[in-house]
């Protein structure tokens, strides 16, 4: 999968341009959504640095999973490798924003 999307990216200036784009947007929102989750929670105290805490985890198992698939499938000759690293990271985000979002709904609803 990683060599056809390495491909694809290859193949035009256009194809290369969207993936950043979308790897950029998601990011952006991911950490809007991320840094209004945290206003709504409100400021660190017992309770909420237990939120902190779970959203924090969660951002990292899904970093290091995310990594060792990554270093694990990925060939060394792969030309994008900075652009699926940045992908990595905004899914990263992505599951914190998410985590976030559940947590607020479950604490707060």
């Amino acid at each position: 999968m990683i060599d056809i999307l390495d491909k694809w990216m290859d193949s035009s200036v256009y194809n290369f341009n969207i993936f950043v784009g979308i790897t950029t947007i998601l990011a952006i929102i991911s950490i809007i959504a991320m840094f209004y989750f945290y206003k709504q929670i409100g400021k660190p105290d017992e309770r909420t640095s237990i939120i902190y805490l779970k959203v924090s985890t969660t951002m990292f198992s899904t970093l290091v999973c995310a990594i060792a698939v990554y270093i694990s499938w990925v060939d060394s000759n792969i030309i994008y490798f900075r652009q699926y690293l940045l992908f990595i990271f905004s899914i990263s985000l992505l599951a914190g924003a998410i985590m976030s979002a559940i947590q607020y709904k479950k604490d707060f609803s």
